[in-house]
């Protein structure tokens, strides 16, 4: 079979990465598969080596097959309109911006670029609203094409169904455990020389991630002096927030998945505070195979890894305060107790593989 996979860059995010394996599981089963990028810098380069580097994706640029895969929905679009699949177009759904978008307008979420009290933020933040909601119009659009959705998340598949009255396939992510998995089981006794360590991975500019609130957690807990030591991960350089080192002690980024496997198991506590908009969380369920105490948001996408929800602490959205609760909790635990949850999460973590997620894709898209 033909495949001809649409991406608009290269550079890291754990979406797009899945996206490129699925392309180089493809390719390595016998299947003619081909890789466009129209920007063809980023650290993910080396997944697909033999990517075609394009100027555009209009129809001349897209070579005939039998399936187009895209995740992106402007490269959903262009494949749709170029006609050239005999089968079908893909379209591989692993977020919902539009719930992002709609948290923005509603006064949920505010970038904090648009944050302020000053009559010049309120104008621009006004102007942006408009602009989101033309946004939130054209991708309507493109949901409703007809192609065949696949999700990464319970809920994601809810709400396309819900919103767009079609149906959606479910194919949650896998974690590659020969890089994530526990370390040696003990527990430390925390101190001012031995601190906790507390690791939250992701781009603090995606309002969805709720990083800000993972940081104002940390910022009161050392305000309070308890001994704790702050580690973030990013694809992106050390900017913004970020740059606080009343919060953050560590920073990293570029890191591989063996740099981030050893990393995990070098920490002690992982914590994400991500919005209802999160698609699967990946970095969680690493952090989980990695035998880590997770504390996690209580949104949809976390609450559905296991019908049981005793492998991490759950806290609600947009609450720091909570957040720096759950960290007590776990400080103040008995080394039984946590040695209970750590092994609880790995546990679930092993219903999620990398080659039977793969595996799974590929019988969903080749399907009739």
């Amino acid at each position: 079979m033909k495949f001809v996979f649409l991406a608009d860059n290269l550079k890291f995010s754990g979406g797009r990465k899945t996206f490129l394996e699925l392309a180089a599981h493809l390719k390595e089963g016998g299947h003619e598969t081909r890789l466009l990028v129209l920007n063809p810098k980023g650290e993910l380069a080396d997944v697909f080596p033999s990517f075609e580097a394009v100027a555009d994706m209009s129809p001349a640029r897209i070579p005939g097959c039998d399936y187009i895969v895209a995740t992106t929905p402007a490269e959903v679009k262009s494949g749709f309109l170029s006609g050239k699949a005999s089968k079908k177009i893909v379209h591989f759904c692993q977020g919902f911006e539009i719930e992002d978008l709609e948290n923005r307008i509603s006064g949920k979420v505010t970038p904090p670029r648009y944050q302020g009290n000053g009559i010049l933020k309120k104008l621009t933040l006004a102007r942006k609203k408009i602009e989101w909601r033309r946004k939130i119009a054209e991708l309507d659009k493109i949901y409703e094409l007809d192609t065949q959705l696949i999700v990464i998340s319970p809920h994601l598949k809810e709400v396309v169904e819900k919103r767009y009255g079609k149906s959606a396939e479910l194919c949650r992510y896998g974690v590659k455990q020969n890089f994530f998995y526990p370390g040696k089981p003990g527990d430390r006794i925390f101190s001012n020389d031995n601190p906790c360590r507390i690791i939250n991975v992701g781009p603090i500019n995606v309002t969805f991630k709720g990083i800000p609130d993972t940081i104002e957690a940390v910022r009161r807990l050392k305000k309070e002096k308890i001994p704790v030591h702050f580690i973030r991960v990013s694809p992106d350089p050390r900017t913004g927030e970020d740059s606080d080192l009343n919060a953050v002690d560590e920073y990293h980024s570029g890191l591989s998945p063996s740099a981030l496997g050893d990393l995990m198991r070098s920490s002690d506590i992982y914590i994400s505070n991500s919005l209802e908009g999160e698609g699967f969380g990946l970095p969680a369920m690493e952090a989980m195979s990695s035998g880590l105490l997770c504390i996690l948001s209580s949104i949809s996408s976390y609450l559905a890894f296991d019908a049981e929800h005793d492998y991490a602490l759950f806290v609600p959205e947009r609450d720091p305060g909570a957040t720096a609760d759950a960290i007590r909790k776990i400080l103040s635990m008995d080394p039984s107790a946590r040695n209970a949850l750590r092994k609880r999460a790995a546990a679930v973590s092993e219903k999620y593989s990398f080659a039977s997620t793969m595996r799974q894709m590929e019988k969903i898209i080749t399907s009739k």
